[in-house]
């Protein structure tokens, strides 16, 4: 580029190429070069160019991006509709490059109210989001169960556990099908259970591709038929040994005198004497090659020689016939070992159907196959389509580069109209994709770069035959980071080895910077190796001279490094003092360096927001709760009450603890009891003894989620373990409460059960470190770090390769698997199926790395441990290293260079810090200070008074009044109804329903008038009864309203459907009634009430009746004693069924009212 080369006026350019609304475009960006406001623009426009929100669908790879574009898009349109003629002049015509129409203007302004009144707006959502909202549109043509949830993924662990115990139990029976026995013998041949419940767990996830590819028995014989051919054993392996010139060289090799000639010959006569020679193929080959399976240099010693001239080359004959042999031997072997495999994956996979059907939910993958399954199926496939024709006219993709294969199927077949000659709509229709190949990093959820480029291919070349216009774009110029940040990822990616997977062919990695004017900065430190002493952080008793392990200095480092900038330097682009959320620090895996860099920073005094994935189980505060939960179950169980007592919940001491325990007699709950209690009593004992009871008390009366909240809550758990932990335990505590929650809509509520639930489910959670939450150093994985930015960013975990332990290994193009249970399985075709893979993994860590050094903003910092065992070859460290050195030693004039530097960190760590070489590469620049200087803020606020004071108690009354609602006890004893298939009268339903309204009506008009009008009323056309029919039904509701000891009830002067409202005395308290009285009638000296029930089998005696009836009429009885003091209240019960009158005695509703078994408790 020249000097007049301006970044900022290029990038805007191809942004608004890239953003016209007119032609679909393919943009490749590189990290920090606008994507999401590039997507934001392109939306905009084609909302300025008419085209209507609920049109436009834009598919997002997380949430989190679907929120900030959302976000994005509505500040801008709120913009425009405030502002002035003159700002939204300025604001259009940067947008488009031109100055706006009068209309466009006016069309401007209303956009903000447009999206909003859209029938569900703009669609901006992730694709699984779409495909559920596809999938709730159309539930019957995909097949799934209409008004389906989706599981998350605690309670999709959990259903795969079950379904994995659920195989292992049916395989174990005597009935399993023959052909899953045949498979789990192959399998269990080469791998320990535990190796298999992991096998299990890897084919689960990969069941969207099974269910895709396989299937059923005829999908695992086509790829039976394939891995035969990929591994060239598609035919018999026909091959006769020379046995006569083998046989006289196993005679020379015995009798030439050499040791091992006389076991070679030893084992070539036993595989020539063998019935089954296939059998023992592999101790035949040995003769011939290594252990490592290479051809042994000298097939025999001189000695054999002598007694036969031409062993060698007899030998070096047959050892090609046994390699070829042993070959297809292998690869026979590996097939039935993999089909054998992925039928018990298939078996597993319909188990785990089978549950999820059960239950109306998917997962995520489910959502993905059954929308592809929807819109390929040859029955639906077309109505679906034809409706997502009229609706859809413009996709946008963001993150192209993660989706993966049936990703982009779902995409392809729902924009697959929008290149037809003609369409069922004529308005422009456009495709948009935004990604870089450079970031394709979720290879384990098989996004592949080389998908995108075939995308691109495909949707370029259906555009060229439609005649549309299709843009590529690049851009490359960066607005995140600063020029020697983007220098150093230029050079790095420079080398070639650096280069593969990252860089296309003869196009090298080239960024262009936009903060030219700021300072940047990037140091490689040198490597902490292990001293000859080192300490053991945990072992009090470790000599005080001895260094800290080399993770644990470089934790101290970091630490200290960040210590010595928060404060007192400023950010590059606004002037800004450095504070916590302005760090980040990437490390490849979780680890122990992870531990000890929280350790370190919290000894600094630097907020820290801990890790970006939490596993509860780990947690204190988690393990502390649950420890409270076994407690209640089983207080018998003296080491978890020992831990409880120790935890913040509980609060005793070493001391305290110890005077428990010792010499104790019988159970610690025991002892503790003793100790709590008596003359003697210890004021701590005491009230832990009194907080245990407690919690014991409602342990068998409340939910989970009541259980924990309630010892969180007004009982000071949380406060108590948010101030031993700090505030980072709140997550987990949150996570915890969340669970128990969910737990209870799927499950019955036991504590018991929630706790093996929660066990079995897994407990690891994501956790949001977004910078803007907190001002807290964030340390996270590089995969967890995508999208995200930072000023200041730390990359330690730099020398090691991740061990290539996959077993179950995918072909090139995805379309099939192969399972190598060992090395020393495979055979030619597998180890290069194998290399492949290796191949393709190392290039994912080459675009990890290039994920990972363009999270800098400002600056980067490159560091790295090592213990007795050098760096691995090909780490990041000597990418890193490599690329610096090669700018170092480079002659370029336009570009920036590193430079060597030694570093020494005994300023930074007087004990533990060290010295060495490494690189530095920087460029100056101006930071201009902020106008207003930041005011400073107490670290903590004081509390006030009523944050610990309980909430005040709830109204009773309730305002507002609902209906009484059922208690628990209620539930244990529902009505049962009448059974819909039973064939002794198809008509019930509607007589009982038809009775009830005569019985309702008929007691207000006169008596002489109630037969014909019960006539009348039943001959109506819309009842379609029979006549006879007619006389039958009004002769029974007359029987009831005019017998003579139902006069009272139905007489002059009663009422229905009256409204009762009000409240009861109970045992427990105030109950508050609120509930409608079928029938009311009041005399003189007595009331009577009459409840209706439909539908409903009459018991044969009034202590049948079920609860929640008895108590509802025992309540309306109680309140009408109140209301008429001096009456005799009677119930009754009518079933319209029979119809029959029950009355129900008093004592039965003495019985019935709510807690009338509770006594009452004496003071004490």
């Amino acid at each position: 580029m020249s000097d007049a080369f301006d970044p900022i006026a290029y990038a805007t350019g191809e942004q608004r190429k890239a953003t016209a609304p007119g032609h679909s475009a393919w943009v490749e960006a590189n990290a920090g070069t606008g994507k999401t406001k590039v997507l934001t623009d392109r939306v905009t426009r084609l909302l300025l160019a008419g085209v209507r929100p609920e049109r436009i669908l834009c598919l997002t790879f997380t949430k989190a991006a679907a929120a900030e574009m959302r976000n994005r898009l509505a500040s801008q349109l709120g913009r425009w509709a405030m502002a002035d003629d003159a700002e939204l002049t300025q604001a259009v015509a940067r947008l488009i490059d031109a100055e706006p129409q009068a209309e466009q203007k006016v069309l401007a302004r209303r956009l903000f109210a447009r999206v909003l009144d859209a029938p569900g707006g703009i669609n901006i959502l992730t694709i699984h989001a779409f495909c559920q909202a596809l999938l709730k549109r159309f539930p019957l043509e995909a097949g799934v169960a209409p008004g389906f949830e989706v599981m998350d993924e605690a309670e999709a662990a959990t259903l795969l556990r079950q379904a994995q115990d659920e195989q292992v139990e049916a395989l174990a029976e005597a009935d399993a099908p023959e052909e899953l026995r045949a498979a789990l013998a192959t399998v269990a041949g080469r791998v320990s259970i535990a190796e298999y419940a992991e096998l299990m767990g890897k084919l689960l996830t990969e069941r969207a591709w099974m269910l895709a590819r396989i299937a059923n028995e005829e999908g695992l014989l086509r790829l039976r038929r394939r891995l035969e051919r990929q591994l060239g054993c598609d035919r018999p392996f026909d091959s006769t040994p020379d046995e006569t010139g083998v046989r006289l060289a196993a005679k020379a090799l015995a009798n030439g005198g050499g040791k091992q000639d006389a076991v070679r010959a030893d084992k070539i006569a036993a595989w020539l004497a063998a019935s089954d020679r296939d059998a023992g193929l592999d101790d035949y080959a040995s003769v011939f090659f290594t252990d490592k399976g290479d051809l042994r240099k000298t097939m025999a010693t001189k000695g054999a020689v002598k007694l036969m001239g031409d062993i060698e080359a007899v030998l070096r004959r047959e050892a090609e016939r046994v390699a070829l042999a042993v070959n297809h031997k292998r690869g026979t072997a590996l097939v039935e070992r993999t089909v054998a495999l992925l039928r018990l994956g298939l078996d597993i996979t319909g188990r785990y159907s089978r549950a999820k059907d059960r239950r109306a939910v998917l997962d995520y993958d489910d959502l993905i196959v059954a929308t592809r399954r929807l819109l390929e199926g040859a029955g639906n496939a077309a109505w679906v389509l034809y409706k997502l024709d009229g609706g859809i006219d413009h996709v946008l993709v963001d993150e192209a580069q993660d989706t993966n294969p049936d990703q982009w199927e779902v995409i392809r077949q729902i924009t697959e109209e929008f290149f037809a000659g003609e369409s069922a709509v004529e308005r422009p229709r456009t495709v948009f994709a935004v990604g870089d190949t450079k970031q394709s990093i979720f290879g384990f959820q098989r996004a592949d770069p080389r998908k995108l480029a075939e995308m691109r291919n495909r949707f370029a070349e259906k555009s060229e035959v439609a005649q549309k216009p299709f843009v590529p774009i690049q851009l490359t110029v960066s607005f995140r980071s600063t020029p020697a940040v983007l220098e150093a990822v230029d050079w790095v990616f420079a080398v070639d080895e650096a280069a593969e997977g990252v860089a296309q062919p003869d196009i090298e990695v080239q960024h262009f910077a936009s903060r030219n004017q700021e300072p940047g900065r990037v140091e490689l430190w040198p490597l902490v190796a292990g001293a000859k002493s080192e300490t053991d952080t945990t072992d009090f008793d470790a000599p005080r001279d001895a260094l800290p392990p080399p993770h644990d200095r470089l934790a101290r480092l970091i630490a200290a490094h960040a210590g010595s900038l928060i404060g007192k330097e400023r950010r590059a682009r606004d002037g800004e003092l450095l504070h916590g959320g302005h760090f980040m620090v990437l490390v490849r895996r979780r680890n122990a360096f992870v531990n000890a860099l929280v350790r370190a920073l919290k000894q600094a005094g630097i907020e820290v927001a801990g890790v970006d994935r939490l596993n509860l189980g780990e947690e204190l505060a988690i393990q502390d709760l649950l420890a409270m939960a076994r407690f209640v179950l089983l207080p018998q169980d003296d080491l978890n009450l020992a831990c409880l007592l120790k935890s913040p919940l509980v609060g005793l001491d070493e001391e305290q603890l110890f005077t428990l325990a010792w010499r104790r007699k019988g159970h610690l709950w025991r002892a503790l009891r003793e100790h709590a209690t008596g003359h003697a009593a210890d004021p701590a004992f005491t009230a832990a003894h009194g907080l245990l009871s407690q919690w014991l008390a409602r342990a068998d009366f409340t939910t989970p989620f009541d259980f924990f909240a309630q010892a969180l809550g007004p009982e000071g758990g949380r406060r108590r373990l948010l101030e031993r932990l700090g505030h980072e335990a709140s997550d987990p505590i949150d996570e915890l409460l969340a669970r128990a929650l969910q737990y209870q809509r799927v499950e019955a509520a036991s504590l018991q059960g929630f706790l093996r639930w929660f066990e079995a489910g897994g407990s690891e959670i994501k956790r949001d470190l977004d910078a803007n939450r907190r001002r807290e150093v964030r340390i996270l994985t590089v995969h967890a770090s995508k999208g995200l930015q930072a000023p200041i960013v730390y990359l330690p975990d730099t020398t090691r390769v991740p061990r290539d332990s996959e077993r179950l290994l995918a072909a090139e193009d995805g379309s099939a698997r192969l399972w190598l249970p060992r090395t020393d399985d495979a055979n030619e075709a597998a180890r290069e199926w194998r290399a492949e893979g290796r191949r393709r993994a190392l290039q994912e860590q080459n675009r990890l790395l290039y994920v990972a050094m363009t999270r800098a903003e400002d600056r980067l910092y490159v560091g790295g441990w090592i213990g007795p065992r050098r760096q691995d070859a090909g780490c990041w460290y000597d990418r890193i290293a490599a690329g610096l050195q090669a700018s170092s030693e480079a002659d370029s004039r336009d570009r920036l260079h590193a430079r060597p530097r030694e570093f020494d960190f005994t300023a930074l760590l007087p004990d533990a810090g060290w010295t060495g070489d490494g690189y530095e590469l920087f460029n100056d620049g101006h930071i201009a200070e902020p106008d207003q200087r930041e005011l400073p803020l107490a670290r903590t606020a004081e509390l006030q008074d009523w944050v610990r004071r309980p909430a005040p108690a709830e109204p009773d009354p309730p305002a507002p009044l609902a209906p009484s609602q059922p208690l628990p006890d209620e539930a244990l004893a529902e009505s049962r109804a009448f059974s819909p298939l039973a064939a002794d009268d198809p008509r019930r339903w509607q007589r009982g329903l038809l009775l009830h309204e005569l019985l309702r009506h008929l007691p207000a008009l006169p008596p002489d008038e109630r037969p014909e009008a019960a006539r009348r009323f039943l001959a109506q056309a819309a009842h379609g009864l029979a006549p006879e029919d007619v006389e039958r039904w009004a002769a029974e509701a007359l029987a009831v309203t005019e017998a003579p000891e139902h006069a009272a009830l139905f007489a002059e002067g009663s009422r229905a459907e009256v409204p009762l409202i009000g409240t009861v005395q109970t045992p427990r308290g105030t109950f508050t009634v609120s509930g409608q009285v079928d029938r009311l009638a009041v005399s003189a000296r007595s009331v009577l009430i009459v409840d209706f029930k439909t539908n409903r089998p009459p018991p044969r005696a009034a202590d049948e009746v079920p609860l929640a009836y008895r108590r509802q009429l025992a309540l309306y009885r109680a309140l009408l004693q109140r209301i008429y003091p001096g009456h005799a209240v009677r119930a009754f019960l009518l079933w319209t069924a029979a119809p029959r009158l029950m009355e129900i005695d008093q004592e039965t509703l003495e019985k019935s009212m709510p807690y009338a078994s509770t006594s009452a408790m004496s003071p004490s």
